[in-house]
């Protein structure tokens, strides 16, 4: 698994339902972490919960 649809597996294992998570935002998101835009895990973490 990679990439985003290995996240959305390991996810979903554990009971985490993306159906409801608006892409574009999650999208965003992925891009900021990757391109290291967004680094604090603090606000990494309270983004997510926003999803």
């Amino acid at each position: 698994m990679h990439g985003l649809a290995g996240h959305r597996r390991l996810l979903a294992l554990n009971g985490v339902d993306l159906a409801e998570v608006d892409q574009d935002v999650a999208s965003v998101l992925v891009v900021d972490v990757a391109s290291g835009a967004e680094t604090d895990v603090g606000r990494i973490a309270q983004r997510l919960r926003a999803l």
